[in-house]
């Protein structure tokens, strides 16, 4: 059975920002030893936080274009047929 993975926005951010980093050594492990899952909600916040001007002085339009298609196809894409509201910061609900 392969493993399956969830990672929250701000630490894909990180890794596609710092490769030297905990968060980017953690997406590299666990694509070497299983699949990141990525809802269509999920990759929508990634793609529209690493797009925010404040990250263009780290890193070119062209690199974010890259690592956000190479995280699509390195990951598994679900769609989620059941919702949870648990979370205190109902945005974070789509991680459950």
């Amino acid at each position: 059975m392969i493993k399956r993975y969830v990672f929250d926005t701000n630490v894909i951010i990180s890794a596609f920002l710092f490769e030297k980093s905990k968060p980017y050594e953690a997406v590299k492990v666990v694509q070497k030893i299983g699949v990141i899952l990525l809802s269509d909600k999920i990759f929508k916040e990634i793609e529209e936080v690493i797009l925010r001007p404040k990250f263009d002085r780290y890193i070119s339009l062209t690199k974010k274009q890259k690592l956000l298609e190479d995280l699509l196809k390195s990951s598994l894409s679900i769609n989620p047929t059941e919702e949870i509201a648990e979370c205190r910061d109902p945005k974070d609900n789509k991680y459950l």
